[in-house]
């Protein structure tokens, strides 16, 4: 499960197969006007204690406001759970 992936992966015995798509290095686009990136992430301190679980659901209850008023701006959003427990 999970939580032998990322007991695995803290001892250098797992590899999350996601980390391929990672583009390293610095990427600056060309937009004309004004646009904002907004980057949220949290990782748990204790995974097991289930404060985490209300931090996921009050992250995709704001997604979905966002997606329910696109006069908001928000262009598109995704989310990642990696085996550390981080979302972003």
């Amino acid at each position: 499960g999970s939580l032998s992936k990322a007991v695995l992966g803290r001892l250098g015995k797992y590899k999350d197969p996601l980390t391929k798509l990672v583009v390293p290095g610095r990427k600056t686009p060309i937009i004309e006007g004004d646009f904002v990136v907004f980057h949220i992430g949290a990782r748990p301190n204790k995974p097991l204690d289930g404060y985490f679980k209300d931090i996921g659901e009050s992250f995709a209850a704001m997604v979905k406001e966002l997606e329910d008023h696109p006069e908001l701006g928000c262009l598109g959003s995704e989310l990642y759970m990696g085996v550390t427990g981080t979302f972003a």
